[in-house]
């Protein structure tokens, strides 16, 4: 889907506006449209992300899924962002543990990342070149989330132009996200797993 037809398609569903305090029941409102069939799932995480970034005034909203088997040979590739200034798109960025392990290793031990300024990070020095810098971002909170107990995607919320400290409730409800994603994509592979494809 290209980003011209990603902002048609989430512009009447994410219209008002949500809070952080509304943001968990809306997203719940999405999940039971995707389980129902009535959302397909690119314009789920395209309206997750839209939602996310109005909750959290940040300049970009997007999830990222896990990639690899072996630990230490990981990857997280861009699934869906909504970008406060250019709008949606699919994403494609990937991202390889090898090449950011003091990223991922800290992203995984912890399962929240929350930083004020990426240029002054020491674990997120190798990013700030290749990612950070030609994105004008400043500021990230990270929160993975799990599947039937293993680890399966990000959550991630963006500032560009100018650090930005995360509050305690943002870092809560970022959590609260994650919990609900994570229940969501369990449902469908169980749903899956239950009506194989011939």
């Amino acid at each position: 889907m290209s980003t011209v037809e990603h902002n048609a398609a989430i512009g009447p569903q994410a219209a008002a506006a949500p809070t952080l305090e509304s943001l968990p029941a809306r997203l719940q409102g999405h999940s039971s449209d995707l389980l129902a069939g009535r959302l397909s799932h690119d314009h789920y995480r395209a309206l997750l992300c839209v939602e996310l970034q109005r909750a959290f005034h940040c300049s970009r909203a997007s999830l990222w899924r896990f990639g690899g088997r072996v630990p230490g040979d990981l990857s997280l590739t861009c699934t869906a962002v909504f970008d406060a200034q250019d709008g949606a798109s699919e994403g494609g960025d990937t991202l390889q543990q090898g090449e950011y392990r003091e990223y991922f290793e800290t992203l995984l031990r912890h399962g929240v990342y929350a930083c004020r300024d990426v240029l002054d990070d020491p674990h997120l020095r190798g990013l700030v070149e290749p990612y950070f810098v030609p994105r004008g971002i400043r500021s990230l909170l990270d929160t993975t989330f799990k599947v039937n107990g293993r680890v399966f995607g990000v959550v991630c919320i963006e500032q560009t132009g100018h650090p930005r400290l995360w509050t305690s409730a943002e870092q809560r409800v970022l959590r609260q996200v994650a919990v609900q994603i994570s229940l969501v994509v369990g449902r469908l592979e169980a749903r899956h797993l239950s009506h194989p494809k011939p």
